[in-house]
């Protein structure tokens, strides 16, 4: 799992730097550390599931570290040489130490902020959640509860993409389990939250939209 991550960033080299005079379509662009490939190693299982770039050709990289039996979130940032970028939480990379999560999407702000999306159990129940972080790669207090948002419903949640409209509110797109009876009834879940992590009730039946038994799946 740990080499999960240095195959994501491998490939967002080649894709951020396809021109360089010394490295053909589809080959790996070895001014990225050295090799192509940068590792990101640590002592637990780490996977990384989004990335995003960043301002000044930098590359952000979330996802999770099993602390087992736990689950982690886990961002990282990178300078545009694949070396860690220590103005990122002063060693490049943020780990959660409260928080049963996995982080499956990210989108930056055009402050430097960003968002990440995912999954957080909270009294073994799956339940969505957003967090925003500042640029030094911290989490903003001023969003939802010190920094994240969640949202449950049903027997639970989860996300797996957002984006941020233009007047700043963002959706977010998952699943929902109407039932913990029926487990493999799960539904296509869309839900709208303000600029500062609260759930807008002006969005589908309060604040989210599901889909009807007929339409069972994922976003």
């Amino acid at each position: 799992m740990k080499r999960f991550v240095a195959i994501i960033v491998a490939v967002v080299a080649i894709l951020m730097t396809a021109s360089s005079a010394f490295a053909g379509d589809g080959d790996l662009d070895l001014t990225w550390g050295g090799t192509g490939v940068v590792i990101s190693a640590h002592a637990d299982s780490s996977s990384a599931y989004a990335l995003a770039n960043y301002p000044d050709n930098r590359v952000l990289v979330v996802g999770s570290v099993t602390d087992s039996p736990v689950s982690r979130i886990l961002v990282h940032r990178f300078l545009a040489d694949g070396s860690t970028d220590t103005s990122c939480n002063s060693t490049g990379q943020f780990i959660d130490t409260a928080d049963d999560a996995v982080a499956s999407d990210v989108i930056v702000l055009s402050d430097g902020s960003f968002i990440i999306a995912g999954t957080m159990q909270i009294n073994n129940k799956g339940t969505l959640f957003l967090a925003k972080f500042t640029n030094a790669c911290n989490f903003d207090a001023t969003f939802g509860n010190n920094g994240v948002a969640t949202y449950s419903a049903g027997a639970g949640t989860s996300a797996r993409a957002l984006t941020v409209q233009p007047d700043g509110k963002i959706i977010v797109v998952g699943d929902e389990y109407p039932t913990v009876s029926d487990s493999s009834d799960q539904r296509i879940l869309v839900a709208r939250l303000s600029a500062v992590g609260i759930i807008d009730n002006s969005f589908g039946i309060n604040g989210r939209f599901i889909s009807t038994a007929n339409e069972e799946g994922r976003a």
